[in-house]
């Protein structure tokens, strides 16, 4: 049996936030912002020792398979799915695993490169619950900005749970992301995350708490290597 099973179970549009999550254009936009970069940067890490799940709601899949068809097939380990059947593709994935990393993830964000590899490697306490990043990116794929930021709790984690307890439902009592850093956890150190601002993220502004943390044109290509 091996020890870890990570997962991620990626909201594509899953949650019904807005009426817009039915809509093709916004689903094939969408799609576009997820392959050039969430896939991406989950195609290219070092360890592909995990599951991601992108969740669409089931009444969706045929606009989600003809948005799907225009790009490379995706790797086994990442897939997208309806979110009726996400709980039992999970099941299969974390069989063998005595412990499951609940990864954190929004469908146009980004992790970097070696974020898997070094998550798996991280020596944990018995007694942790979450693996919080706090240190990351914010790029403005509008207007071509990278800025360095920092955040006490953001939604780039992964949280611990014993598999048997993760499959029958287990969750720590958290309201939202932010309440991440009040259970028992550690830091990952680096900056492991980059928030992308593009024209459907309402939630997302390119803020910058201090003009020393943008980080110069010429070098923002080789900062998004790390990533995608």
């Amino acid at each position: 049996m091996k020890d870890i099973g990570v997962i991620m179970e990626i909201p594509f549009n899953s949650r019904e936030y807005s009426k817009q999550i039915y809509d093709r254009n916004w689903i094939n936009y969408r799609m576009e912002i997820t392959m050039k970069y969430t896939a991406k940067c989950l195609k290219q890490q070092t360890s592909s020792d995990f599951t991601a799940l992108f969740l669409y709601k089931d009444e969706t899949e045929q606009m989600i398979k003809e948005a799907l068809s225009r790009y490379e097939k995706l790797p086994p380990n990442i897939r997208f799915v309806p979110a009726s059947q996400s709980r039992s593709i999970a099941a299969e994935a974390l069989k063998d695993a005595s412990l499951t990393y609940s990864v954190r993830l929004d469908s146009d964000n980004m992790f970097a490169k070696d974020y898997m590899e070094r998550l798996r490697g991280a020596t944990v306490k018995p007694d942790i619950q979450a693996i919080v990043t706090q240190q990351g990116y914010i790029y403005d794929s509008i207007h071509h900005r990278l800025a360095r930021v920092t955040y006490p709790s953001p939604s780039f984690f992964a949280l611990i749970y014993k598999t048997e307890e993760f499959l029958t439902g287990k969750k720590y009592p958290m309201r939202t992301h932010h309440d991440a850093i009040k259970l028992k956890h550690m830091l990952m150190p680096g900056r492991n995350f980059v928030v992308v601002v593009h024209k459907t993220n309402a939630l997302n502004e390119f803020r910058v708490g201090r003009k020393s943390d943008l980080i110069e044109s010429s070098k923002i290509a080789e900062v998004l290597d790390a990533f995608i």
